[in-house]
């Protein structure tokens, strides 16, 4: 199977492409057509000089595969014909239309050749519409392996700008030992990335480069979780360590079906990031969205945690497919918008919502976040553990009095008030979208109101 595979994608090179070869072969038939049709046939040998034209320019198209053509005998020199016995099961030649057996064969294997090309081009083109979809896991691994390549020429990269700027390492690792953040994995890239400029250019195209970068990782990240391929319902939430000298990662999973069409439940989605449904913020703290696009937002986000300046600044960008709707989004570590980010506590989060289509009206759900630590808010793992049961994430419960308490611990207090705003943030999703699929059965109860949604 995999050597007629590979036949058929080599097969093109052996058809001919030229438009002019192929006008002139089409010509050609079409002479070769006319000559043995039954009107030329009867004025082969008629008077009219159309008729001695074609007849002429057919003849000397089929003696070019002749042979005994290439080198004629001598004017004066007369040859012995030679009697040939006759075939008992040779090809009859037509009453009128040719003028030896040898030309009408070649007439007819043209023309069989010609439908042969015509057949084969047609098989090809039907191969290779059905090898030009590949599957869902092959197009998993692509990405994968794309991503897998982008990371070794970023870290070709970065090897080849330390080994340059050498005498500036030292004074690096001081600068980076100093910042407050800290990276999940050694392999994951720097937070510097996330930056976005004052100019107004500048900054529209960091914002979609970040959030096209987050949409790219979305089913590597699915299928590290075991999400891809799973339609059980998922509600999970946990610290741990992904190595013993990582900080600790928070994930929140929330997988379950939604008796809605995909499209309805992503748009109940995007309202909250968007700001149409927000969510509710606390009394110390001042939110701004600014409107890129019909798709894309960015979030500024204050708030003033025992004297400590907490920046919560979100990217969220909206991806409309056939089957589906993706949402992502990520936070940004410096903005040179605000100055003195980087003096509070700066939010580092990232995730994605998507909702796939598994029916008429009903649809798959998936929102899966992730939030790494900051080791200078919390390092106690069972302390991170205690806070996640206490706000009771992922759970069947809006309760909304959970998240809006506050640590009477000042060095616990900054990561209590950011989880509380991220729990703020699932009970208003919860919310929307509870809101959106009452208003879908609404509407298809009434006749006059179906027209949208279909």
């Amino acid at each position: 199977m995999m050597d007629d595979t590979v036949l058929l994608q080599d097969l093109h090179f052996l058809i001919a492409t030229d438009v002019h070869l192929q006008d002139e072969l089409a010509e050609v038939c079409h002479l070769l057509d006319a000559y043995s049709s039954d009107g030329l046939a009867e004025s082969v040998y008629s008077t009219s000089s159309d008729n001695d034209t074609a007849k002429l320019v057919v003849d000397s198209i089929l003696l070019d595969f002749d042979p005994a053509a290439e080198t004629p005998a001598p004017a004066m020199e007369k040859k012995t014909r030679r009697k040939r016995k006759k075939i008992v099961d040779e090809e009859p030649l037509p009453a009128v239309g040719a003028r030896n057996k040898f030309q009408y064969r070649q007439k007819q294997e043209i023309l069989r050749l010609r439908k042969q090309v015509i057949e084969l081009q047609e098989t090809l083109a039907t191969t290779t519409s059905t090898l030009a979809q590949p599957t869902h896991w092959e197009a998993t691994a692509r990405l994968q392996l794309a991503e897998r390549q982008r990371a070794v020429l970023e870290n070709d990269q970065l090897r080849a700008a330390v080994a340059h700027q050498s005498s500036l390492i030292d004074a690096m690792k001081a600068y980076i030992h100093k910042k407050p953040r800290t990276n999940v994995t050694s392999s994951e890239e720097t937070w510097a990335q996330y930056r976005l400029a004052a100019q107004h250019s500048l900054r529209v195209t960091a914002i979609h480069a970040i959030a096209d970068r987050q949409y790219a990782r979305q089913r590597y990240a699915f299928s590290k979780a075991g999400l891809l391929g799973n339609d059980d319902e998922v509600h999970i939430a946990r610290a741990f360590r992904p190595h013993s000298e990582s900080c600790i990662l928070l994930e929140f999973i929330n997988q379950r079906m939604t008796p809605a069409p995909f499209h309805v439940v992503g748009d109940a989605i995007w309202s909250v990031l968007n700001g149409e449904n927000g969510q509710e913020i606390a009394a110390s703290a001042t939110q701004t969205i600014e409107q890129i696009d019909q798709d894309t937002v960015y979030q500024a986000y204050q708030e003033v945690v025992h004297g400590t300046i907490v920046h919560a600044n979100t990217i969220a960008k909206r991806y409309r497919e056939d089957t589906r709707s993706v949402v992502v989004w990520r936070n940004v570590i410096e903005d040179e918008r605000v100055p003195h980010m980087s003096r509070g506590a700066t939010e580092q989060q990232w995730g994605w919502a998507v909702v796939e289509e598994a029916g008429p009206t009903q649809s798959k759900m998936t929102i899966f976040l992730q939030v790494p630590m900051d080791q200078d808010h919390c390092s106690n793992l069972a302390v991170v553990q205690a806070m996640l049961q206490k706000l009771q994430f992922s759970t069947a419960h809006d309760n909304a009095e959970t998240a809006a308490q506050r640590s009477q611990d000042p060095t616990t207090a900054v990561m209590m008030a950011l989880m509380g705003r991220g729990r703020l943030f699932e009970l208003a999703l919860r919310k929307a979208i509870g809101q959106a699929i009452e208003r879908y059965y609404y509407a298809m109860s009434q006749p006059a109101l179906r027209t949208p949604y279909h």
